[in-house]
C-alpha cells in the first residue's frame, strides 16, 4: 500500500475513481479509464488483460493497445517484463518504454540451415 501511495504522489501510478452511493462503493469501468487515460497522455498499458471489448469501441484505440500493451510476469517475487514486448521483430524494452518509440528497420534473418 505504501508503494502505491508513493508511485501515485509521483504521478507514476494513477488510481481509478470511485465512491460511496448509499453505503455502496460505485466505481467507473477500470478497463476503459485506462486505456483512455494511457492514449490520451501517450502512455503504456502495464497489463496482462487484452482489452478485446475496447478494441472494438474505437478504431484509434485498437492500434493504441496492440502497440503500446506491455504484459508481464512475476517470478517469485521479481516483476518481469519481457525484453521484447511487441516480439522478437519488435522493438527493445527500453526502446518500447521511450514517449515515443524508435522503430526498427526490419532485417532479415539468415537462414540458419
Amino acid at each position: 500500500q505504501e508503494i502505491l501511495r508513493k508511485l501515485e504522489k509521483e504521478k507514476i501510478l494513477v488510481f481509478t475513481p470511485s465512491r460511496r452511493v448509499q453505503g455502496r462503493r460505485v466505481v467507473c469501468y477500470d478497463d476503459r479509464f485506462i486505456v483512455k487515460l494511457a492514449f490520451d497522455s501517450d502512455g503504456i498499458i502495464v497489463s496482462n488483460d487484452n482489452y478485446r471489448d475496447l478494441q472494438n469501441e474505437k478504431p484509434e484505440w485498437k492500434k493504441f493497445i496492440e502497440e503500446r500493451l506491455l504484459m508481464y510476469s512475476f517470478v517469485n517475487d521479481k516483476f518481469m517484463p519481457p525484453d521484447d514486448p511487441l516480439g522478437r521483430h519488435g522493438p527493445s524494452l527500453e526502446n518500447f518504454l521511450r514517449k515515443r518509440p524508435v522503430i526498427p528497420e526490419h532485417k532479415k534473418q539468415p537462414c540458419p540451415y
